[in-house]
């Protein structure tokens, strides 16, 4: 793990505090957010930031936290402290951007010089709907995100890439680590960016991107990257625009090499979704630069409810789709459950999708719609397999025959080794997948408001609403309650005000 110095000195922040205190105890402490990050460029490796918990700190002056003494084993922490005699419950500190910007930037200015190792933890950070909750910038390098929520701002947590580079700095960020993060109601992006070594594990995200249908998204990867992993994440509501999905919840463009996406959940309500809501897509998406996804691994995951396409991939190669399921149950158009590629190659001059696997997959399927379980190919000569992959779908479904389409056999190469098309599904699986997503758990964020403050319409999971949808309706039932830390009455939320709605 990390080898903090055995000199390393705890600098605390409370609203007891003094900016003329020497910060190292509560009865010590500094006043402000502003003395704080002033004073993060002269800390030791292994040095820490604590703010007190149960107070909010106003985020102003500058943001900027760099520190040259940091290193990947020896790193500083900014984080919280339970002050004396607090309540065993006392939330979390909230850093509140009420001005407008960010909360955090780990970037120096002008050109870019290398630093690294930091961990920011057990903070809330609260924005005015702009700014970015925490910018990476500049070659800053091994920074662990844990245990924090971040909420209000245009972007939950942006890693952009670099300005010129001094000598000593690559211009990359890497090996960045945000776990156990809670990122929502943040209008734009709830995470964009990439860098080698990302890894996006044991995350929520909800309601972010509503400011813009089809750019906006939960987790947005962009740019270059290599073995970057997003994993055991759960995403809902992605760019809520005028009141229904309305863009993809995972995707990526770009160049990434390895790129894992394993035991995820994206779900959306059946009612409010268009056919650009799409679940998980790695794809050719932006409109220069060439664009590739070798190596990439789509396993796993489990996708509810998107929109006319369940997960798909393009400019991808030496690719395995395995072991994920796909639900849909909307009644107004149908869906592609698993597609590669799911958008045009041959015009794009990005790479074309090549030696792909798609195995052991399960689609439940119960729309009018037409739809597909797993459709490969778009004429360019590319070797393709499907085998195993079990398909279900009710009677009178748009499902089409065979399950399986391959609509440029030849020239296409297509292996299949037939799984399961069936018409009817299997109760069990269907209770088997919907379960995976009954276990979500928020973490506290210290408010509670009444109503309707965070956009959430809690209409459609009324009796009235549920009655007729079966284990599908009393599931969402249960689901939002446990998601949203609803009491039995549902009369309180735990999610913090919002007012962008």
């Amino acid at each position: 793990m990390f080898a903090f110095s055995a000199q390393a000195a705890d600098y605390h922040v409370c609203s007891n505090g003094s900016n003329s205190n020497d910060g190292l105890s509560h009865n010590s402490a500094w006043k402000t957010y502003a003395k704080a990050i002033s004073m993060i460029g002269s800390l030791n490796g292994g040095d820490s930031i604590l703010f007190c918990k149960g107070e909010t700190f106003a985020a102003n002056g500058s943001r900027r936290v760099v520190n040259k003494n940091s290193r990947a084993d020896n790193r500083i922490r900014i984080s919280s402290y339970t002050p004396p005699n607090a309540p065993i419950d006392i939330s979390n500190p909230t850093i509140y951007a009420s001005g407008g910007g960010h909360a955090f930037a780990f970037e120096d200015d002008a050109n870019a010089d290398h630093d690294e190792g930091y961990i920011i933890s057990d903070l809330i950070l609260r924005g005015n709907h702009s700014g970015w909750g925490i910018f990476v910038y500049n070659d800053a390098d091994f920074i662990d995100i844990i245990d924090i929520e971040i909420y209000n701002f245009s972007i939950g947590i942006h890693v952009a890439e670099s300005n010129p580079t001094n000598p000593g700095s690559d211009g990359e960020n890497s090996d960045l680590t945000v776990k156990r993060a809670l990122i929502f109601n943040n209008k734009g992006q709830g995470f964009m960016g990439a860098g080698d070594n990302l890894l996006i594990e044991d995350s929520i995200f909800v309601n972010n991107g509503y400011s813009t249908a089809i750019y906006n998204h939960n987790i947005y990867i962009g740019g270059t990257g290599s073995n970057e992993v997003i994993r055991n994440n759960k995403l809902y509501q992605s760019a809520m625009f005028g009141g229904k999905c309305s863009g993809v919840s995972l995707v990526a463009h770009g160049d990434h090499t390895n790129l894992l996406i394993e035991n995820n959940i994206v779900w959306e309500d059946a009612g409010s979704t268009i056919e650009k809501c799409w679940g998980i897509a790695i794809d050719n998406g932006h409109t220069s630069g060439f664009e590739q996804f070798p190596g990439l691994i789509i396993r796993g995951n489990t996708v509810v409810n998107t929109g006319n396409l369940g997960i798909g991939c393009a400019a991808c190669s030496d690719v395995v789709i395995e072991n994920n399921t796909v639900v849909h149950q909307i009644t107004s158009f149908g869906t592609d459950a698993i597609r590669v590629p799911d958008r045009s190659e041959n015009s794009s001059g990005d790479a074309q999708s090549n030696n792909v696997i798609v195995r052991n997959n399960t689609v439940l399927y119960d729309s009018p719609g037409k739809g597909t379980g797993i459709t490969l190919g778009d004429g360019d000569g590319s070797n393709y397999t499907s085998t195993g992959n079990d398909i279900y779908y009710t009677p009178g479904s748009g499902m089409v025959a065979g399950c399986e389409t391959y609509p440029n056999t030849p020239p296409d190469v297509i292996n299949v080794v037939a799984g399961i098309c069936q018409n009817s599904i299997p109760q069990n699986l269907l209770t088997t997948a919907l379960a995976k997503i009954e276990t979500i758990e928020l973490p506290e964020t210290g408010t509670s408001q009444s109503g309707n403050a965070s956009g959430f319409d809690y209409s459609v999971y009324s009796s009235a609403n549920t009655s007729g949808a079966g284990a599908m309706g009393w599931y969402y039932l249960i689901l939002m309650a446990v998601l949203l830390g609803i009491k039995r009455d549902l009369k309180t939320l735990s999610i913090p005000e919002s007012t962008a709605f």
